[in-house]
């Protein structure tokens, strides 16, 4: 961790709020944050976006693949989720969305293409892999990230 004191000295500005019970701290994309806890306490975490988050979303989505990071949960899927309850909230904004899939589905067919072009091996039929719970969007999948990030 670097300390607050390097990053103003070095002009990146830093600010410090303490929470109490009962108040919320909103975290915006792109903002760097860590959390210390003064005392025995209970945390939680609550995650939620708007839908102008699509974008910065699939910003973040691509700056931690160009360092290798595995991501905090799937944008991808998030994108397909999203799709697939749109008719149940409004406050999605289509346009966003559809150029999200578009970008995605590129995408996916690009790196086919790259794969296939390199001559690599197919090794799916010779092998048996584990029943796949994201390959399904529906309301038990969509609840899987939850339990997944419980049990850890």
């Amino acid at each position: 961790m670097i300390s607050p004191i390097l990053l103003r000295d070095s002009n990146v500005p830093v600010c410090k709020i303490t929470q109490h019970p009962g108040e919320y701290v909103v975290t915006f994309p792109r903002a760097f944050h860590c959390g210390f806890s003064m005392g025995a306490n209970i945390g939680e975490a609550v995650n939620f976006a708007l839908p102008q988050w699509i974008a910065a979303g699939a910003e973040a989505n691509e700056r931690y693949r160009s360092f290798s990071k595995p991501t905090v949960f799937s944008h991808d899927r998030l994108t397909f989720t999203l799709a697939q309850y749109l008719g149940e909230h409004s406050l999605v904004s289509c346009k966003q969305l559809k150029q999200e899939l578009e970008r995605v589905l590129r995408e996916e067919r690009l790196l086919r293409k790259n794969l296939e072009e390199s001559d690599i091996v197919d090794v799916s039929g010779s092998i048996s892999l584990p029943k796949n719970n994201l390959a399904q969007l529906d309301e038990a999948s969509a609840d899987y990230d939850d339990k997944v990030s419980e049990s850890k």
